[in-house]
């Protein structure tokens, strides 16, 4: 006598089809719940700064005006034309850091001289003077070939004066901080300061130094 098979409840055939459409519907969810890696995760960038001494007179002669009032403005191939020429334009400081992402790099250099203050030669005491360089920026890169920088640079120079005995030396201090966005590779002026004759400007530019590929989180078994 043949056994007639016995038919599994509907609500039993409904849980099995039910668990792996759950199971995969959550690997789904867990897949799209990945955050993209950072394309720019493992870049460093070397930032530059410089600071260029012009002579006013020159700049006029190529057509540029420091005042932009109508003139052209003065660029950083001015800059360059002037420097062929060290009577005309000269670097006088710069700086170099290398920066990561969500990182921010200083740089900084002191020179001290001491000097003798006391007129009595038998008993001399000498007076510390210091100046220097504080340079930091942090950046990131943008798409298009762009770096947003952030950026403080803070040089502090003795000046030549007549000696004067008993008298501390004289000092010269700039200092520029902002935020920017630059062109990879392009240098750009992003401060400066004149006087009557000379104009003092500083040249900041972006490079990337080194560059890893994102680690791909799915290689890891995630």
């Amino acid at each position: 006598m043949n056994k007639t098979p016995k038919r599994l409840p509907l609500n039993l055939l409904l849980l099995f089809v039910a668990i792996p459409t759950m199971t995969l519907a959550s690997q789904s969810r867990s897949r799209s719940a990945t955050p993209p890696s950072d394309p720019h995760q493992g870049t460093t960038l070397l930032i530059k700064a410089f600071v260029v001494r012009v002579n006013l007179q020159s700049l006029y002669a190529l057509g540029a005006s420091p005042l932009d009032l109508g003139d052209q403005p003065v660029s950083v191939a001015h800059l360059q034309s002037c420097l062929k020429e060290p009577s005309d334009a000269l670097v006088i400081a710069g700086k170099r850091i290398a920066v990561g992402r969500r990182s921010r790099g200083t740089s900084a250099s002191k020179t001290t001289i001491y000097l003798s203050q006391s007129p009595d030669s038998t008993n001399r005491r000498f007076n510390p003077y210091s100046a220097g360089i504080d340079f930091s920026a942090s950046a990131s890169l943008l798409p298009n070939r762009r770096v947003s920088l952030e950026y403080s640079w803070v040089s502090s120079s003795f000046q030549k004066v007549e000696d004067e005995p008993n008298q501390p030396p004289s000092t010269s201090t700039r200092s520029w901080n902002g935020s920017i966005h630059l062109d990879l590779d392009t240098p750009q002026i992003v401060g400066s300061v004149q006087d009557e004759t000379t104009g003092i400007f500083l040249v900041l530019s972006a490079n990337i130094q080194s560059s890893s590929p994102p680690q791909d989180a799915s290689s890891n078994g995630q």
